[in-house]
């Protein structure tokens, strides 16, 4: 029985192309259509079965799509394809993407453009450009403050974990530490928002290693030395 075609239009990295073939194993053929031309390119199109792409119409071209015969399935790797003419695609091909896929970088521009809307960044850095340092006039304080998502899909629930655990995690760390509330509080607002996804799951990760381990914390907390 031949092996079904699935055909990529675009020439990703080494490293990418080894992966996908390695996914497909021995249930199809993967091809890589730039390294195609002429009647083989058009033999290809013509027996694909699946095509994974970005933008099928920018990728394959209106003229080349037609040539899709047997083709059952167009895999998007964007996240939407709200960008995508539906219309000018062949009726009999379902068209995929790939939900939820940039939900961690989004999450983390959406996150940042929220302290930036905060604090003000954008008026009062074009405030000192212009010669005006306002030093006077409070921001919103992000400490309590309810966060609305709207849309609770992949971006969104990262948005919402971005944006608690990060609090909770230091909260809960500082907790076993026996740090004073008031040095907490003052001490999360000051660096929750410049740790590293990787830092918050360390620092998860310590939180839950002393919590398993009583004594061993008992032991660290005795032998601590008092800050001056």
């Amino acid at each position: 029985m031949e092996k079904p075609l699935v055909l990529v239009s675009h020439a990703p990295p080494d490293k990418i192309r080894d992966a996908v073939a390695k996914h497909f194993g021995d249930e199809a053929n993967v091809r890589f259509l730039p390294d195609l031309s002429g009647t083989e390119r058009d033999a290809a199109l013509r027996n694909a079965r699946a095509v994974i792409t970005y933008h099928p119409i920018r990728d394959l071209g209106i003229d080349e799509i037609a040539l899709l015969d047997n083709c059952q399935l167009i895999q998007c790797l964007t996240a939407g394809i709200d960008y995508l003419p539906l219309s000018e695609m062949p009726p009999h091909i379902p068209v995929a993407y790939n939900a939820g896929a940039y939900a961690e970088p989004m999450s983390e521009h959406v996150v940042a453009m929220a302290l930036a809307a905060s604090k003000r960044l954008t008026v009062e850095h074009n405030n000192m450009r212009a010669g005006d340092f306002n030093q006077f006039l409070p921001t919103k304080k992000i400490r309590g403050a309810t966060c609305g998502v709207l849309g609770f899909g992949e971006t969104g629930r990262e948005v919402a974990q971005r944006i608690q655990r990060r609090h909770e995690t230091l909260s809960r760390f500082f907790s076993l530490l026996e740090l004073d509330d008031d040095i907490q509080r003052k001490d999360i607002e000051g660096i929750e928002h410049h740790l590293s996804r990787e830092t918050v799951q360390a620092l998860e990760d310590l939180a839950t290693f002393f919590e398993s381990r009583p004594e061993l914390l008992k032991k660290f907390l005795n032998g601590r030395t008092p800050a001056e």
